[in-house]
């Protein structure tokens, strides 16, 4: 399950993560903040090190299974990103940049997640979500 796009996607969900860890560092923390700082570190970080376990996975449905946390921490990246914008903590070039590229990694996951059911048999595929 590994290939060149395999090791882009790898890079892109590691520079990700840095680039959002680079952010925080420099984010003015505050008490009120904290829990979204600290959940957008965690969702951003586990988008590349899911990904990592994925292209691990034992099978197809491993895969899959695998690709689900990845899909489900980048909405929650998502969804942290624009918290922190719409409280005024990220600036709007920082929060354009960052979201486009978690946008892309997640629809680059959701359809690679569609493509490998597609070609898997249902009974090999265990909850999915």
């Amino acid at each position: 399950m590994y290939s060149e796009l395999a090791d882009i996607l790898k890079t892109r969900t590691q520079k990700l993560a840095l680039d959002i860890l680079i952010l925080l560092d420099e984010i003015q923390n505050s008490t009120i903040y904290n829990v979204s700082i600290n959940q957008l570190r965690k969702s951003a970080t586990s988008i590349g090190a899911n990904y990592g376990s994925a292209l691990r996975a034992k099978s197809k449905a491993d895969f899959i299974s695998k690709l689900s946390f990845v899909i489900e921490e980048a909405n929650e990246t998502l969804y942290w990103l624009a918290l922190l914008f719409e409280s005024k903590k990220i600036k709007e070039f920082e929060f354009e940049k960052l979201h486009k590229e978690t946008l892309e990694i997640l629809n680059i996951m959701a359809k690679t997640k569609s493509s490998t059911i597609k070609n898997v048999k249902p009974s090999k595929i265990t909850n999915t979500d």
